[in-house]
Parts: structure tokens; C-alpha cells; sequence
């Protein structure tokens, strides 16, 4: 080892970090050297770069055969480490290539150890090619396609061969140099491209073998078949999200927190079902996936739309976004994406005359960047980008779904089968006979609906007036499982007609809330909702200014009962489920699926504070029927008080005209003998 202490004389006095012997002059500010055994070696500086340089000459020249272990441990490798002459891709792949040669050999016995140690054990090869492809995976960043890469590395060094024997370790030097530049460097400059050629030129030959295309070759579409395998589309989601740097994202009404808590394997292994059911279940394996494509797909359409409506600015920026052909999201390839990285502004810049030098005065090395160049240039790159559909997604949908209002029942029933409201003699009639009814044929029948309306969501050309029983006889093959109330002509439902069955829906859905479901209301939007009762009274009274008490909002919603029917449906449909709670609750109120068809024109009035959250909506709810109770209480009263002094009144005016009407028309009182008793005679 040399070691130079202040580059120069010794003044100073330390340790060397190796022995911990003192080295240098014999006290601070002396140019003496301290004199000691081994004895230090004092040069000029020159003389010592020379030195040290002979030395580096003699040893690359020397001879040296066999492996020398290496001290570092496998858990201390990097995907930083290399040698001074080599970039760290390379220095792995070759220690990589090394050590599983070796192992290679000395499992066949074809190599012979000096000394017989744990250390030259086939494992200890093993571990090393092992990390070496761990750190390979991280460097090219292909985690589950690194060994295709590899697969073109190996056949590169197939046609690959120098002669001579690397006896020196100038020659390993030039050597290793040689196969960076020729093997490594032009691979790793297009990785993703070559991983795709390569397995389209492996899926042609064994083509050439087998008639028909393997399985994986559609996964990864290679090829096409939509006859055969119309949902592969689904798999074309990829894992490569993970790696973004998104916190949290939100689809729809869902607002979901990226967990990146698990590895990578971990992570892609309790995914693997999600990328091919793609699906709104309770589980946020799919939501996740989702909302961060759905987030990435947002930001290039905005980008785009910008740069087209800068660019040509006399064009509506809504005609814009209506005129371009979209994309679905789900079959989405690296052509349609807008990459926009450092080494693309590279390219821009040196190959597309994005830059000249100035020589206007005299040889400067100054750069003029041509800034309108790089704008074309850029937004020529942007226009051929065509925009993505956010707003369909095929999904591998459940039953009974109501996550999101295009995919809910009642939206399909309403796309499929016009729908109208009960006239109010009608529905009174209907509550008055289901509470007289048992609840639990009640909740029976309400379940039966949900399953027929499974079969109504595809029920296209239905006639309006066809009845409940008429249709779900045509429909559903077999109805043994299903409640009495609808094919049982003697009771009232069953002879309903189709423009009604979302009402008759509804009216039975807001029954069994306020018989059963209001017992059973999930704890956290009972119990600490609000930390105390001046904010919950400040939630309740923002709801009700900014809903039915606003004085600018439709008249069809000043009615206080819509709004509690519609909170209803919410914590039936939605809330019921597993879903964050503290999201605000205009997302859910917007939905369609909550309101009757006439009110549906009206829900781009509603604008509800961001402070309302989902987990207040039972507190709201209780809020507002307290409000209407108090408030039919005092017109109670107020009638009865108006009655009374109306019928006071009117007893008093008639009494009054009694009187005067006797007055007037009494007869002539006439006495019998000593009686006192007055007879009255009307003629």
C-alpha cells in the first residue's frame, strides 16, 4: 500500500489505517521522519509516482494463473461495484460468467484445489452467480425478463473469439474492455427493444416445429388470435407501476394509498390474480393497478390536449378531445406512450439540430440551443401519440357490483328498459301492504329482485308494459328459489310493470333500512365521527345549506325526503362495503345510480363541501330527519292551535246569530196558572 500523508514533507503525525503504527515526521510542524521498524520511505513526489508506477507496470506483466478468492462476502455485493476500467454492468456479467465456469469445472472434477477449504465448495460459486443475476435483474431494470437479455448475451459470445492466452493482467484488461465494448455496451443501449426481438425470433422458430403458436406467445402478443383468445387484452397490464413514485391515486370513488411495504416478488405474486380478473371487488389488488394506469393515462391525455390546443388554437379545445381516435387502456403498447426522458432531449439535441455552436464571435465554444426546434420537434413527437380511454375498462365483473355507476345494475336496467316513477296513490298502497307483511319476506323479496335484476341488466327490447312475472318467466328458466310476491299473481307485485321495477326497488330498499339496516349501520359512521357535538351540528348544517336549503337549486330538490332517500341508498349500496370512509362525499353523491330518473338532470347543481366526508353520512341522515320531525311537530301544532281557534270562532259567530235570529222571530210567552215554566210555540 502507498499512502500519502499531506502530499509533500511530513508536518504532521497520524496512523496508518491498515497497522495503526504511527507514520510521518516526528512531531507536528517537523520534517523529520520518525524513524520506526518497518521504516517509512521518504521520496520526492515525482519520485514516488514513479514508484508506484513501476510497480503497476511489473505487476500487469507478471504471469499469474489460477483464481484468488475474493474476501467480499455476497451480501456486501453491489450493483455499483467495478473495476477503474470497466462499467458496472460489465463487472458483473463477467464475474458472473466466471464463477459459474468455474463452478461448472470444479463439479466436474475437472478442476483440482490447492487446499481443500470451505471456501472452493460448488456453493460458494453458487451464491455469487446467484447475486450476480439479483444485481444484473436491478442494473437493466427487467426484473422477470433479465434472462432473455442474458440469453442474447450468451449467443452474442458465441461467434465471439480472441486468440491468445490471458497470462497478464494487461491482456484481462484489454480483454474485458474488448467484450464491453463489442458484447455489453451495444446490448444495453436498447434492452426492452432486444428482449422483443429476441423472443419474436424465438416464437418463429419453434413455429417452425409446432403448427400452432404456444400460449405465451399470445401473453406477451407476439401473436394474435381474437377468435381464439378474445380476453388476453387483459394481461396486457404490466407490473411495471410499481416502481412509480405515486402515493396515492383514486379511481372513481375510490381513493387508494400505494403500499409498497412487500418486495417485489412478494408484491407480484398476491397481484398475479389481479392483472388477469381485472374486477371492482372489496380487494385493492385491482384498484391499485387501476388507479395508478388510470392517473398515468390522465396526465397524457392533458399533455397532449395542451399541446394540440396551443398548436392549433382556433380549434375548440372540446372539439379537440372529441375528434381524436382513443385508445382503450388495456391494449396499450410502448408506441402509444409519451416518453419524454433525458436521453430523448439528448437525441433531440445532437441528432435533430436542436443546438449550433456560436462562432459569430470568433472560435467560442458557446452552445446556442435552437428553442423553437426542440418545441417542434417535441410536439411532432407529442401528435403522433394517440390519446387513451379512460373512461371504459373490461372487467371480469362480480354479481353484484355497485362500485361504480356504468357498471351498476340499475344503470344497465335504466340503458335497457325505460323506467318512470309510481304514482303516489299507487306507492302508499304498496308501503301500507309490505309493513303490514313480515320483515323477513320483505328482505326474502328484495333479494329475489336483485337476483332477477341480474337478468333484467340484459334485457334489451323488453316492452315497458310487460309485468314483472311476464318477464322474469321468459328470462329466467328456472324460478323455484324465487319469492312468492313475484310470480304469484295474488299479491301486488307481480303484475307491475317493467317502467316501475327501479322505484319498486327502492321503495322496498328504503323499508328494510329503516326496519332492519338502521340497526346494523357500521360503527364508524356512529361512534367518533365528528369530535364533538358543535361539529357535528357544523356538518350537518353545511350539508342541508348546501343541498335541499340552497336557494338557487332546483325546486325538485328543496325536499328534504329526496335527500334521505338518496342517503339511504348510499349506506346500502356503497357503504356497506369496503370502502375508505374518508373520502369526500360529493363523489358519491354525483353517482347516478343513487337518484330517481328525473333528478338526474339535476346533479351537476350539487356542490358539496370537501370537509363532508362518507363517514358522516349516518350522522347527516339523523340530522335531517330530526330537522323534518321538529319541523312536522311545529305545523302539527300550529295546525292544531288554527283549528281550534277556528272552531272557537266559528261557535261564537253562531252563537251570536242564533241569538239575534231568537230576538227576531221569538212567539208571544204565555202562563198557566201559578206555573213559571215558559212554553215556547214555533209555528
Amino acid at each position: 500500500m502507498y499512502y500519502f500523508e499531506n502530499c509533500g514533507r511530513p508536518n504532521d503525525r497520524s496512523k496508518c489505517p491498515l497497522c495503526k503504527n504511527d507514520i510521518g515526521s516526528v512531531k507536528g510542524g517537523s520534517i523529520q521522519l520518525l524513524v520506526r521498524d518497518p521504516p517509512q520511505i521518504q521520496l520526492s513526489i515525482a519520485d514516488g509516482f514513479q514508484l508506484i508506477d513501476n510497480y503497476i507496470k511489473q505487476y500487469n506483466e507478471t504471469n499469474r494463473y489460477g483464481y484468488y478468492i475474493n474476501p467480499m462476502q455476497t451480501e456486501n455485493s453491489t450493483a455499483s461495484e467495478t473495476n477503474e476500467h470497466l462499467q458496472p454492468i460489465t463487472y458483473r456479467l463477467l464475474h458472473m460468467f466466471t464463477h459459474t465456469l468455474i463452478m461448472m469445472l470444479y463439479d466436474l472434477k475437472c478442476l483440482q484445489s490447492i487446499r481443500d477449504t470451505p471456501d472452493l465448495k460448488v456453493n460458494y460459486f453458487r451464491k455469487h452467480y446467484l447475486k450476480d443475476y439479483a444485481l444484473i435483474n436491478n442494473i437493466i431494470g427487467q426484473q422477470n425478463e433479465c434472462h432473455i437479455w442474458l440469453y442474447r448475451i450468451f449467443n452474442n459470445l458465441s461467434s465471439f473469439c480472441i486468440d491468445g492466452v490471458l497470462d497478464t493482467n494487461k491482456k484481462v484488461v484489454d480483454f474485458e474492455k474488448h467484450i464491453e465494448q463489442n458484447v455489453v455496451l451495444p446490448h444495453i443501449k436498447s434492452v426492452s427493444d432486444g428482449i422483443q426481438q429476441y423472443k419474436l425470433v424465438y416464437s418463429e422458430f419453434i413455429r417452425e416445429s409446432h403448427a400452432q403458436s404456444q400460449l405465451i406467445d399470445y401473453i406477451n402478443e407476439l401473436v394474435e388470435n381474437e377468435k381464439q383468445y378474445p380476453l388476453l387484452n387483459f394481461l396486457t397490464i404490466t407490473r411495471t407501476w410499481y416502481g412509480l413514485k405515486l402515493d396515492d391515486v383514486q379511481l372513481d370513488c375510490t381513493h387508494i394509498k400505494i403500499d409498497r411495504t412487500q418486495s417485489m416478488e412478494q408484491f407480484s405474486k398476491s397481484r398475479k390474480l389481479a392483472f388477469f380478473l381485472l374486477n371492482r371487488s372489496t380487494d385493492n389488488s385491482s384498484f391499485e393497478v387501476l388507479g395508478c394506469i388510470h392517473t398515468l393515462a390522465k396526465f397524457q391525455n392533458s399533455i397532449i390536449n395542451f399541446c394540440k390546443y396551443i398548436t392549433i388554437s382556433q380549434i375548440l379545445h372540446e372539439d379537440i378531445e372529441r375528434k381524436q381516435p382513443a385508445i382503450e387502456i388495456q391494449k396499450i403498447k410502448k408506441e402509444h406512450l409519451l416518453v419524454i426522458s433525458s436521453e430523448v432531449i439528448d437525441t433531440i439535441l445532437r441528432e435533430e439540430n436542436g443546438y449550433i455552436i456560436n462562432y459569430e464571435y470568433g472560435k467560442t465554444k458557446e452552445v446556442i440551443y435552437d428553442y423553437d426546434e426542440i418545441e417542434t420537434r417535441l410536439c411532432n413527437r407529442i401528435n403522433r401519440i394517440r390519446l387513451i380511454d379512460t373512461e371504459n375498462f373490461n372487467y371480469f365483473n362480480y354479481q353484484f357490483e355497485l362500485y361504480h355507476q356504468d357498471v351498476s345494475l340499475f344503470n344497465d336496467i335504466r340503458r335497457n328498459i325505460k323506467q318512470e316513477q309510481i304514482s303516489t296513490d299507487e306507492k302508499v298502497k304498496l308501503q301500507q301492504y309490505l309493513r303490514n307483511t313480515k320483515m323477513d319476506d320483505v328482505r326474502q323479496f328484495l333479494g329475489s329482485l336483485d337476483y332477477v335484476f341480474t337478468y333484467f341488466r340484459h334485457a334489451t327490447g323488453r316492452p315497458t308494459t310487460s309485468t314483472l312475472k311476464k318477464s322474469v318467466k321468459i328470462l329466467i328458466h328456472n324460478t323455484s328459489d324465487l319469492h312468492s310476491y313475484i310470480l304469484n299473481e295474488q299479491y301486488p307485485f307481480a303484475n307491475i310493470p317493467l317502467k316501475y321495477v327501479i322505484n319498486l326497488y327502492e321503495l322496498i330498499e328504503e323499508l328494510v333500512f329503516d326496519e332492519v339496516m338502521r340497526n346494523y349501520v357500521k360503527q364508524e359512521l356512529i361512534t367518533d365521527v365528528c369530535v364533538n357535538e358543535e361539529e357535528k351540528e357544523n356538518i350537518i348544517g353545511q350539508f342541508v345549506g348546501s343541498t335541499y336549503m340552497l336557494d338557487n337549486i332546483s325546486q325538485q330538490l328543496k325536499d328534504p325526503r329526496v335527500w334521505l332517500s338518496v342517503l339511504k341508498r348510499l349506506i346500502i349500496r356503497v357503504i356497506t362495503a369496503n370502502i375508505d370512509l374518508n373520502v369526500s362525499m360529493q363523489i358519491y353523491i354525483e353517482r347516478t345510480d343513487l337518484w330517481n330518473e328525473d333528478l338526474i338532470q339535476y346533479l351537476d347543481l350539487i356542490k358539496i363541501n370537501d370537509n363532508i366526508l362518507v363517514r358522516h353520512t349516518y350522522v347527516i341522515l339523523e340530522g335531517i330527519e330530526a330537522k323534518l320531525k321538529q319541523s312536522n311537530n311545529l305545523n302539527t301544532d300550529n295546525k292544531t292551535n288554527n283549528e281550534s281557534i277556528n272552531i272557537r270562532d266559528w261557535c261564537q259567530t253562531k252563537t251570536e246569530d242564533i241569538n239575534r235570529l231568537t230576538t227576531l222571530t221569538a212567539p208571544e210567552v204565555t202562563t198557566i196558572g201559578n206555573n213559571k215554566k215558559k212554553k215556547l210555540r214555533v209555528d
